[in-house]
Formats: structure tokens, sequence, C-alpha cells
């Protein structure tokens, strides 16, 4: 799937999905009426966005420019509509590791199903860490998986980069915006330190959130 046109007429909203950001994002099934594919759209009202928001959000897209992986969600199409930002990505049909847990697996996955999204997960943060970032927010509603069992990290506005004045840094103190509910107890560690990939895997494992 390339990308897509960056036009509303193209797409055919069919349902609300999701919500986020302090309610001022919506997610829509969709259609794509050139190919009649469906897609998701994050409708985000910028007239009800503070500026430390848009701020934000520029940051988030910036990043989407730079990282082309497999294992992270991609955006197809970024546009503004009205007072709306558009942002269109692939549909991950089977939703979230979070949806799952909740739905169908209410007393755990199995091994090799969580070793499978850990998988994805690894590719997705060893990708992220070699690009000098860290996502300070890997949980399971940020762990998507589609149709064909691709697994895919979302939640790229809380990526944070780890370079400062020209150095990399080794230790991130630093939390997410508009993401994080409940204090250093319920978030995972990757947001305290990035020197060490494996403490970014144990959120799907253990939270649900």
């Amino acid at each position: 799937m390339g990308s897509f046109l960056p036009d509303l007429s193209a797409y055919e909203p069919l349902t609300i999905i999701g919500r986020g950001l302090d309610q001022l994002m919506t997610v829509n099934l969709a259609q794509y009426r050139p190919t009649g594919e469906h897609v998701a759209i994050r409708r985000i009202d910028l007239e009800s966005c503070t500026n430390d928001m848009v701020t934000y959000l520029q940051g988030e897209l910036h990043v989407s420019k730079l990282f082309h992986h497999p294992s992270i969600l991609p955006y197809k199409s970024i546009f503004i509509a009205e007072n709306e930002l558009w942002v269109i990505t692939p549909f991950m049909a089977y939703g979230s590791a979070r949806d799952l847990i909740c739905s169908h697996f209410t007393d755990g996955m199995g091994e090799l199903t969580i070793a499978y999204i850990l998988l994805g997960m690894l590719k997705a943060l060893e990708y992220i860490h070699h690009m000098g970032y860290v996502h300070r927010s890997v949980k399971a509603s940020h762990v998507l998986i589609s149709a064909d069992g691709q697994v895919c990290m979302s939640g790229l506005r809380s990526i944070f980069s780890l370079i400062r004045h020209g150095q990399r840094v080794r230790v991130v103190h630093d939390f997410p915006q508009y993401s994080i509910k409940g204090g250093t107890l319920t978030t995972a560690p990757s947001p305290l330190t990035s020197t060490l990939l494996w403490r970014c895997v144990y959120s799907v494992t253990l939270r649900k959130g």
C-alpha cells in the first residue's frame, strides 16, 4: 500500500473506532475511495489544541517522515481538512494487543503469542533506538496487529530524541505529554532510561494500558 491522496473527498468515514489526545482526536475506520481499501483516519481538532499540543503534534509528524520500518505503523498521508489534522494509516484489523487481551485473552496470552508480538516490538524498538530516539510510552495499546499478522508499533507522538547538543545522551528523565495518566509506577521503564532495550518489552505482558 503506497501513499494516499491528501484530499478528504478520497475518504469515506465509516465508524468511530477510538478517541484520544484529551478527547481532541477521533479515530475513524474509513474506505479509501480510489481503491476501496480500508484505512484508519486520525482526525485532530486543531482549533481546540493549545500551542503546546500543536508543537507536540509537529514533532510527531516530523518523526513519522524519518522512520521507515515494517514494524512501525506508517503514515500514508497527512493533511489539513477544514479545521482538522487528518493522519491516514493502514487499518490494523486485529486492533491493539490491549484489545486482544481484553476481548480474547482475558486469562493471559500464550507463550507463542507473546513471543510473536514481542519479536515485532523488539524489531521496532531496536530501529527506534538505532535512529537515536526512545519511545517513552511502550504499552499494549500502542502495539497493533494487521489482518495478515504484521505487528506494528504506534504512538509516535511519545518519541523523544536522544541527541542533545550534538551528543547522544544515555539517560532520559522525561515523560510524554498527553499520554501518561499515572505516575512512574504505572509507566513502562523506557521513559526513565534508554540504555537497556529489554526494559521496553515488559509492558505488553504486564500492562493492558
